[in-house]
């Protein structure tokens, strides 16, 4: 077998996983994201408060 076979292959495969990868890890960064400002936006308040 010679990697001019194989080629499609891995690109068929590639092609399939990202696609379902990328969201997932973007939805990831999203929600820390949100957490952090969350807990600012609270360390911010109690400041103000206190």
């Amino acid at each position: 077998m010679s990697l001019k076979s194989l080629y499609p292959e891995v690109k068929a495969v590639l092609q399939n996983s990202v696609p379902d990868y990328l969201p997932q890890l973007r939805a990831g960064l999203v929600k820390i994201f949100l957490r952090a400002w969350q807990n600012s936006v609270k360390r911010l308040n109690w400041l103000q408060s206190g």
